[in-house]
């Protein structure tokens, strides 16, 4: 914004108006990362990686996972057992 253009802001505006709109005159979004490299031209990029995986969340996930496995478990078992049950007994029987 240059010195010459109008504020949005009325001369009249207090301090806190203009605060309250995190004292912005022009928001432009013009992202382009190729300008910026050929303009700060860094030597080398670094950046870190928050990780999220502390032992807590791992943890958890193990518990959810246990949980998981536990239910299916137990809903297979129990269809196998009742299939089982519902097979009519071949008891053989011998005649001396």
């Amino acid at each position: 914004m240059s010195q010459f253009e109008q504020s949005r802001y009325k001369l009249n505006s207090t301090i806190q108006t203009i605060i309250d709109n995190l004292m912005i005159e022009e928001w432009v979004t013009d992202i382009s990362y190729k300008k910026y490299y050929k303009r700060c031209a860094p030597i080398s990029c670094t950046y870190f990686k928050n990780e999220k995986y502390d032992w807590k969340f791992v943890l958890m996930q193990l518990i959810g996972l246990l949980g998981s496995v536990t239910t299916i478990c137990s809903f297979i078992i129990e269809n196998i057992v009742k299939f089982i049950r519902r097979q009519p007994s071949q008891n053989i029987e011998s005649i001396p």
